[in-house]
């Protein structure tokens, strides 16, 4: 695979890891959390805010808060 294609991440438009705690996270490399399902459901989560400005920053090729210690590809590839 070439690098280009990894200048962005679908990711947080396609899944989500959940974890044994209800923390909800973009993908397995990610350390933050969307949100908790102990305190919101699914649907609030994903078209919440913390989901939205996710995805505003990799459409923006700025590289979020949650994922500056990603160990994948897109952010192996993305200036900070």
């Amino acid at each position: 695979m070439s690098s280009e294609e990894y200048k962005t991440c679908r990711y947080p438009w396609k899944t989500a890891q959940i974890l044994s705690d209800g923390s909800v996270r973009p993908c397995c490399w990610c350390e933050g959390s969307l949100g908790n399902l102990q305190d919101k459901d699914m649907k609030e989560i994903w078209y919440g805010k913390k989901a939205q400005d996710l995805r505003n920053h990799i459409n923006s090729g700025i590289v979020h808060s949650m994922c500056i210690n990603a160990a994948c590809a897109y952010r192996q590839d993305t200036e900070i």
